[in-house]
């Protein structure tokens, strides 16, 4: 049975009018835990996208500093015993934009670097990227790491190598097609994915999404031309990709005099231009649902991981500003508000969502879209490219840190996360789920060991050195199946009783 219930407290009947009062027993609540099992041989696959768009070059330089973080959660994961085995590779924001060719770096889509894995950044100079493939494979085991680094070049150097991309892509930024081109891409970024492994996808990137398909006519420099489109830049990524308000309607073309209310990515609502973004179904379905239904993944709430290293999606504003300020390059110290009153030439600009008072480089705009492809996924973790203090230099240490200890515990034994609410006789559900042709799941429970009398497969809770730090009984689920391999395309489904906190 799926659903645990909560211990009640009795009622107590009083049959007397005299007596000593009855103290009421305590309520004690259980939940149901799921509890996650570790891929084969620890495999991790982990895609960095890096916006390559002007004004990143400070934000690049950071995430590069602070990778050593990033790893030293992998090394102390090998010292315990749990050797992950990475493949680590990069792509970029840069996916031309349109179905022409335009000025300023952006090619008809696609173009640019369309999702490809880069071996070496665009900027990089004076390294080599890894042997034999444009991603890093790097497998830790107990007698030292198996990889395919250049000789004499650390594994952090070498991802430097690879995301020192620089800041000349595009400006029309399609961070979510580029990864979705990277990972559906089998035959240019072949070995990178592999089925079995975890997939964590890191977006770095101070501006929202802006992907279209390659026959958008929002992203043609139509000004000339007597379009309808406003003046040619990045202010149509937000025109034409989000909508705001009840009903929804596109963000205005003037200043909103203040925060817009209800803003979500744009529907694809016919007639109206917008919508002429692609629907963020497209990506959510890659990251949430199995392969099957269109996903990329076998069991997605195990094995996909989302971040999202960028700008909170709120709040949204629309402002109009002086065309010579706010330009988004550093040291860009925020828009100059104007009219055309002023005499001055006014350009319509979101608002940056959140800037950096010590290191003003360090700016966002509201990522609408990103935000909700992001948290669809089971397991994400999202932190402000800004900083966490915008009142303090930013530091990326801890957010890596929170990601590669997201992915480690992951890869930890299948660990229960709370008390059992029952110890001697445990109450878990433990499932090989398929899906069939149909896109319909098929569900088989595995019973306890105890109780199976000498059937496999089947599950025991038992004492694991590795759940040390993950569960406070140090208990783990182990799933024995006399030797035998799990059913192919199957996920495991673990949920347990435990007392809620």
């Amino acid at each position: 049975m799926r659903t645990f219930i909560a211990a009640g407290v009795a009622a107590l009947v009083c049959t007397a009018c005299f007596g000593p009062p009855v103290s009421t027993p305590a309520t004690r609540v259980t939940q149901e835990s799921p509890i996650f099992v570790p891929p084969p041989a620890n495999k991790v696959d982990i895609l960095f996208m890096v916006d390559n768009s002007l004004s990143m070059d400070a934000m690049q330089a950071e995430l590069r500093a602070r990778f050593g973080s990033f790893l030293s959660v992998f090394d102390g994961l090998a010292a315990n015993g749990i050797y992950p085995d990475l493949h680590i590779g990069v792509v970029t924001s840069d996916y031309g934009a349109g179905d022409k060719a335009k000025a300023g770096g952006c090619d008809a889509s696609p173009g640019g670097q369309r999702g490809l894995l880069q071996a070496i950044g665009g900027a990089a100079s004076g390294c080599s990227g890894p042997s034999g493939a444009p991603f890093i494979k790097y497998a830790y085991s107990d007698t030292g790491p198996t990889d395919n680094l250049p000789s004499g070049q650390s594994l952090a150097e070498t991802f430097t190598c690879m995301a020192t991309v620089g800041s000349r892509g595009c400006g029309f930024e399609h961070q979510l097609e580029s990864v979705y081109a990277a990972l559906t891409n089998v035959s240019e970024n072949a070995g990178f994915l592999r089925d079995d492994a975890i997939l964590a996808v890191v977006f770095v990137t101070n501006e929202d999404d802006g992907s279209a398909p390659p026959t958008a006519k929002i992203y043609e420099d139509d000004v000339a031309l007597g379009g309808t489109h406003g003046a040619y830049d990045t202010f149509r990524q937000t025109r034409y990709g989000i909508a705001c308000g009840s009903p929804l309607a596109e963000p205005p073309y003037a200043a909103s005099m203040g925060p817009l209310v209800g803003c979500e990515p744009a529907p694809d609502l016919a007639g109206e231009m917008i919508g002429e973004e692609y629907d963020v179904s497209r990506y959510t379905t890659l990251f949430t649902q199995p392969k099957k239904r269109g996903g990329i993944k076998r069991d997605p709430m195990q094995q996909v991981i989302l971040v999202g290293l960028d700008g909170p999606a709120m709040p949204v504003e629309v402002v109009t500003v002086r065309a010579s300020s706010g330009s988004g390059v550093p040291p860009d110290v925020g828009y100059v508000n104007c009219s055309p009153v002023d005499g001055t030439s006014c350009v319509v600009r979101v608002q940056h969502v959140c800037q950096n008072a010590v290191q003003p480089a360090f700016f966002a705009d509201p990522g609408v879209r990103l935000h909700s492809v992001i948290t669809s996924a089971m397991n994400n973790v999202e932190a402000s490219i800004c900083g966490d203090d915008i009142t303090r230099a930013p530091d990326f240490s801890g957010v890596l840190q929170k990601v590669a200890d997201a992915i480690g515990r992951s890869l930890r034994p299948a660990c229960v996360p709370a008390l059992l609410s029952d110890s001697e006789h445990p109450d878990c559900v433990v499932e090989d789920v398929t899906v069939d042709d149909n896109g319909n799941d098929q569900i088989t429970e595995i019973p306890r060991c105890d109780l199976a009398m000498g059937r496999f497969p089947c599950w025991r809770i038992e004492d694991k050195a590795a759940c040390k730090d993950l569960s406070p009984q140090s208990l783990g689920v182990t799933i024995d199946r006399n030797g035998m391999d799990p059913p192919a395309d199957a996920a495991q489904r673990v949920f347990c009783s435990t007392v809620a906190n």
